[in-house]
């Protein structure tokens, strides 16, 4: 535990430990106006296969008043498995801003992580990303913010119709995806990660955890061309809105065909709408060839504790957000 004073006042910094969920929740919940339950909180933080780390921060009485919070990832930069972790819940009571907590908070992140380069990433909220700049010194937030986009395309009742009898020439097949399909999933991550440079490890262990078992009730859905695993995408069904949550397709069949058959099962759910997030060019490039549009999503902050790259946008999808 770390004690120092402000204006005078003590407060108090240490590790997570067993029971604070409680407090934090509603903290959480209070702070961003939401209503996180703790099988959600147990889900996110708990069941994480790469484990999870949260910074606490108390005033004088013990009371918690704040916290960072990582999920920890399996990443994969540059041919190597190194670890990456993910800012979450990073929050700050508000009677409490103002006062430099948030930078003595960043300040002891490095005594509660591995000693090994890593690389940290996050999506603030605006006042977090304005504290962020508030201790721009520190070395985890000197670099700008990179703006982010999803793609988006809405669809008329009888054009999902249309699309849904017609008829298709390719051998593109979509299934869902079950415990069964672990080695066709982990096969495609071997070979598509040769196509990538920086991302998290999307192999069997990951998409249990972070898809099939999530609260959210995604799907995961497999793409086969004939009886070759080609790709797998992820669906989240909310307000008739279809989000791709996650997406891996081997670079020689990302083209219309895929893009077609994905949006066809899509229409499936009675979508109106289907929007995906991903920073991958060649998917970005074949889904606005199908007349996808393109909006502002929000704001990416990056450390590269491996390299110091300073310009890395790594592969991300909405699974790699906290929320979608």
């Amino acid at each position: 535990m770390v004690k120092f004073k402000v204006n005078g006042e003590e407060f108090f910094i240490r590790r997570y430990k067993k029971g604070d969920e409680n407090y934090l929740l509603l903290m959480i919940n209070k702070i961003y106006n939401i209503n996180t339950a703790l099988d959600y909180w147990n889900w996110k933080y708990k069941q994480n296969p790469a484990g999870f780390s949260i910074i606490v921060l108390l005033n004088k009485e013990g009371k918690i008043i704040g916290q960072i919070g990582h999920q920890f990832k399996k990443g994969y930069y540059y041919g190597e498995i190194c670890p990456f972790f993910m800012g979450v819940d990073i929050c700050l009571m508000e009677n409490y801003r103002g006062f430099g907590l948030f930078s003595k908070l960043v300040d002891q992140i490095p005594h509660y992580h591995t000693k090994n380069p890593f690389f940290y990433y996050g999506f603030p909220v605006r006042h977090v990303l304005n504290a962020y700049r508030k201790v721009s010194k520190h070395k985890y937030y000197e670099n700008s913010p990179i703006q982010t986009y999803y793609l988006s395309k809405k669809y008329l009742r009888f054009l999902r119709l249309f699309n849904l009898k017609k008829s298709s020439d390719n051998l593109i097949h979509i299934s869902e995806a079950f415990q069964i399909n672990k080695y066709d999933i982990d096969n495609l991550w071997k070979k598509k990660k040769k196509e990538l440079e920086v991302c998290v490890v999307r192999n069997w262990e990951y998409l249990n955890w972070r898809i099939l078992n999530c609260p959210d009730k995604m799907k995961l859905l497999i793409i086969k061309n004939g009886e070759k695993t080609i790709g797998y995408f992820s669906v989240l069904i909310r307000n008739k809105i279809c989000y791709i949550t996650d997406i891996l397709i081997l670079n020689d069949y990302v083209n219309k065909d895929t893009i077609s058959e994905i949006e066809k099962f899509c229409f499936r759910y009675n979508s109106k709408e289907i929007r995906i997030f991903a920073t991958d060019k060649l998917i970005n490039k074949t889904f606005k060839d199908k007349g996808f549009l393109q909006f502002w999503l929000g704001q990416y902050i990056h450390y590269d504790g491996i390299k110091n790259s300073s310009d890395i946008l790594h592969y991300l999808t909405y699974t790699d957000f906290d929320l979608i």
